[in-house]
């Protein structure tokens, strides 16, 4: 069964959020050293840290909507019809149909500067065009969720949890 645009332009969102939000809280998590994190040697990693990052918030999904409109005008086209492009290129490379999430997740992490990530490290080229985008808001939000966090934590009597 062949998948509508929007369901296939929501994976790929999802697919953004999931980045941009274990992106943020991973970065807060180092720096405020609040979660065990794992060794970056550790294999699994990446599993790891996903059970350890907290739902995305709402802002996660607007950012990841920021960064959709983004690629759409840096592109000419919206990310449904990136991702078509991209399955084109990998059917005439015979390659692996893709999948629209991790489209989503690899073009969030060519967005952030992650050298170590791309698209095209598994999949057949076709022109993209990447915006850079600046995640500060949210990794500032993950900052003031955990300080509530920590607040709430504190101001219970000692024995309630």
């Amino acid at each position: 069964m062949s998948e509508s645009s929007e369901e296939i332009l929501e994976a790929i969102e999802d697919g953004m959020v999931t980045i941009l939000w274990g992106d943020a809280w991973g970065k807060h998590a180092e720096k405020h050293g609040c979660a065990d994190l794992p060794e970056e040697d550790e294999e699994e990693d990446e599993e790891a840290i996903a059970e350890l990052v907290p739902d995305a918030p709402d802002e996660a999904y607007e950012a990841a909507k920021k960064l959709a409109a983004m690629y759409k005008k840096t592109n000419g086209k919206n990310l449904a019809a990136l991702f078509m492009l991209a399955k084109k290129a990998d059917t005439a490379a015979e390659l692996d149909d893709p999948e629209p999430e991790d489209f989503g997740s690899d073009l969030a992490f060519m967005a952030l500067g992650e050298e170590d990530i791309s698209w095209f490290d598994g999949h057949a080229k076709f022109e993209l065009r990447v915006p850079s985008f600046d995640n500060a808001a949210l990794e500032t939000l993950a900052d003031e969720q955990c300080e509530e966090e920590v607040e709430e934590t504190d101001a219970q009597p000692e024995g309630v949890a």
